[in-house]
């Protein structure tokens, strides 16, 4: 199954790591709904299947790359504190 050029098992990874980082979410209310649809990701990757409720990986992909750059950046916004 190719997600993205990238392996399930990296995907798996992002996609843990964005459940690591959903703190930056805003709203907070929003934080449970993020974390079910990137758990799903995760189960999608172990099971091989190509979509969640026919909607591509590739949409929880960039779900996770927007809460991790979100995550880099209130690290760098704290930092510079």
């Amino acid at each position: 199954m190719e997600i993205d050029h990238h392996s399930p098992r990296a995907v798996s990874v992002l996609l843990s790591g964005a459940l690591t980082n959903l703190g930056v979410i805003q709203p907070p209310d929003l934080r449970g709904p993020v974390g079910d649809i990137l758990r799903a990701g995760i189960e999608m990757c172990v099971t091989s299947r190509p979509s969640l409720l026919g909607l591509p990986i590739e949409n929880t992909i960039r779900l996770a790359h927007a809460v991790m750059n979100a995550a880099a950046f209130q690290d760098d916004e704290e930092a510079g504190r």
